[in-house]
């Protein structure tokens, strides 16, 4: 019996490249998310430490005033970089959903000609279990026809 052939192989490993290049652009995006991440993490503590020195600034009979301010001053711009920052997470987590969708869909595309491989497989199996079956089976009646005539 001749060897099993799936004659659509090449979409298949073509849907397959597709389907990788989609997990590597989900995976780069993911880092950048985890940067970003890190970032308003490092933002965040380093306003904690601002806020905790100027409440001593304001607490201190000694503290300055103009120097009060300028660590006021130094939060704000914090505050506006951690602002910066939580909206490119967002963008980032909208086109993180958008390479997810992408990659579902390839993983679909790529499934569906997998399942019809396996059909085609199967259907090639079963044909050449009833190919060998008549052989066997022609071979018994000549066997009994030749049994039958001597």
């Amino acid at each position: 019996m001749r060897p099993f052939t799936f004659k659509l192989e090449g979409v298949l490993r073509q849907r397959h490249r597709t389907e990788q290049t989609h997990q590597q652009r989900v995976a780069l995006i993911q880092r950048e998310r985890m940067g970003v991440i890190e970032a308003l993490e490092t933002i965040r503590r380093e306003l904690d430490l601002e806020r905790g020195d100027l409440r001593q600034r304001l607490g201190s009979p000694h503290g300055k005033l103009s120097e009060a301010r300028a660590q006021l001053l130094a939060i704000s711009a914090m505050q506006q970089r951690q602002a910066r920052a939580h909206a490119t997470l967002e963008e980032i987590e909208a086109r993180l959903a958008s390479a997810q969708r992408e990659l579902a869909r390839a993983a679909g595309e790529r499934r569906a000609v997998e399942l019809l491989r396996d059909r085609r497989y199967e259907a090639w199996r079963r044909e050449g279990a009833r190919q060998e079956q008549r052989a066997l089976d022609d071979l018994t009646t000549r066997a009994w026809a030749h049994k039958g005539s001597t």
